[in-house]
């Protein structure tokens, strides 16, 4: 299990730089804004390379989830794969594996997750910004840092961003 959790860490910190520089990249909720509605091929690249990097730490967080799970259940490694993202954070929430409050805004950024997945007729960019600029800012932070101590504590040291 360890190298699993190990290439999905390394997985996440590599989206996070990346998601971090496209954001850098577009600027702010204006920038963000024009180039969601530009049609420029490029413009909308961009938004949608931010996007995709967004969805992507989300995935990861949350399969990391299950697997501190599967730490703390042992013997429930099929049970647990089988949880929707909503039930592990849940599940990670009661059990102690995850502060209720980081669940809370994880579960948010879910919510705004799924809307990109199912398309732009249900979002509005502003609220997509939001969720972005929220995970940039400082919630990926507070992410980061919680798994890697809730990982440490079952024994397995991960390297956090600097």
């Amino acid at each position: 299990m360890s190298s699993t959790v190990e290439l999905r860490w390394e997985d996440l910190l590599v989206n996070v730089v990346h998601f971090r520089e496209a954001m850098r990249g577009i600027g702010n909720v204006n920038t963000f804004m024009t180039k969601h509605q530009a049609t420029d091929f490029r413009a909308q690249q961009e938004v949608a390379a931010a996007e995709r990097f967004f969805e992507r730490i989300l995935n990861l967080v949350v399969e990391l989830i299950i697997e501190l799970l599967k730490l703390a259940e042992p013997g429930y490694d099929l049970e647990l794969d089988r949880l929707s993202a909503g039930g592990a954070l849940g599940k990670a929430a009661n059990l102690g594996v995850i502060p209720r409050r980081l669940r809370d805004r994880l579960d948010d950024l879910r919510e705004e997750r799924n809307v990109l997945q199912h398309g732009y007729s249900l979002a509005q960019p502003q609220s997509i910004w939001r969720g972005m600029d929220e995970l940039d800012d400082t919630l990926i932070s507070l992410v980061i840092d919680s798994l890697a101590d809730a990982f440490a504590n079952k024994g397995l040291k991960l390297c956090k961003l600097s």
